[in-house]
């Protein structure tokens, strides 16, 4: 866990499941987070930021049409051919 205060507030920030992460994992994390306040970043913002980009770029090629149609091109070649000419 790591503790900070930003503006007077205390904020807990998880920097991993001690399982998955190692002792030497959650120190780097730690320093990583102890540069993003010293810049001036919350780590959590920082976080949150990130992660919401990563949902609307995902989002974004979900309902892309061309990454559409390349995923159907890349996976079935002949499936644009044979709709188009009506034959199989």
């Amino acid at each position: 866990m790591f503790r900070y205060q930003v503006n007077g507030r205390t904020r807990e920030m998880s920097l991993g499941n001690f399982k998955t992460f190692g002792l030497r994992d959650a120190r780097d994390r730690a320093t990583s987070c102890r540069r993003l306040l010293a810049d001036g970043i919350d780590p959590i913002d920082q976080r949150n930021a990130a992660m919401q980009k990563k949902r609307l770029t995902d989002a974004r090629a979900a309902t892309d049409p061309q990454s559409g149609i390349l995923h159907l091109h890349q996976s079935t070649p002949n499936a644009l051919n044979t709709a188009s000419t009506g034959s199989e």
